[in-house]
Parts: structure tokens; C-alpha cells; sequence
């Protein structure tokens, strides 16, 4: 069995699968299989083609408005009951936490330097 990787589908390939191997792909070893599986799926690197050859690199994680509104609304739905009149606790403190969740899109203006605000103790 051969084992290959292709750059532009981000997928290993073995010439055993019947499926069709893109023309970019690069063969490698069983060793390089296993140590590449690895560090992808363990340590969260990519694979990259530099000069011929395939090079390990730590994957750069993009936040997008969209992922970070998805968040925001997430911790939102979680801490509505806060705000029930029945409820006990301090909501003074959860609607400012609240607040701050909503103010997360126009208090900074990189969705990767956005610092999340902590939930106060229920």
C-alpha cells in the first residue's frame, strides 16, 4: 500500500481505497502518515508544501464575527433564566455580564482580540 497526502483536499490517500488520488498528492512513508495523523489531530497542526516539501505548522485559528456572535448568543441563551423574576440570585450583576456579552461587537474591532467577559458566580 502506498500512502499519500494531497495539499489541496487536506486528505491522506492509500492506493488501496479505490478512490481516486488528486494529482497534487505527495507520497509518504507509514512513519510520516502516523507522525502527520499525529500532530494534525493531537496538536492541532496543518500541513503545509514549502519547497517541495510537506512542513508541519501550527494552525492559525481565524475568529469571525459570525463565530463570535454564535458564542455570545450561546452564553445569552444559557443565562436567561437569570433574569426570571423568580429567580434568586444577583441579577444586577448577570444583566451587566448580559450587557456585556451583547456590547462584544462594538467594543472591539478584531474579532480575534475579543475578551470574554466572566459570568458572575450563580
Amino acid at each position: 500500500m502506498t500512502i499519500y497526502f494531497s495539499v489541496s483536499s487536506e486528505g491522506f490517500y492509500n492506493s488501496e481505497a479505490g478512490v481516486p488520488i488528486p494529482d497534487d498528492a505527495i507520497e509518504i512513508t507509514e512513519d510520516e502518515y502516523k507522525h502527520f495523523l499525529f500532530s494534525m489531530n493531537e496538536e492541532g497542526n496543518i500541513l503545509v508544501l514549502e519547497d517541495g516539501e510537506l512542513v508541519l505548522k501550527p494552525r492559525q485559528h481565524q475568529a469571525s464575527w459570525g463565530m463570535i456572535r454564535k458564542t455570545r448568543n450561546k452564553l445569552l441563551s444559557q443565562s436567561d433564566y437569570t433574569q426570571m423574576p423568580d429567580w434568586p440570585g444577583n441579577k444586577t450583576a448577570w444583566a451587566e455580564y448580559r450587557q456585556a456579552l451583547r456590547d462584544i461587537t462594538t467594543s472591539f474591532s478584531d474579532p480575534n482580540e475579543v475578551v470574554w467577559p466572566k459570568a458572575p458566580n450563580v
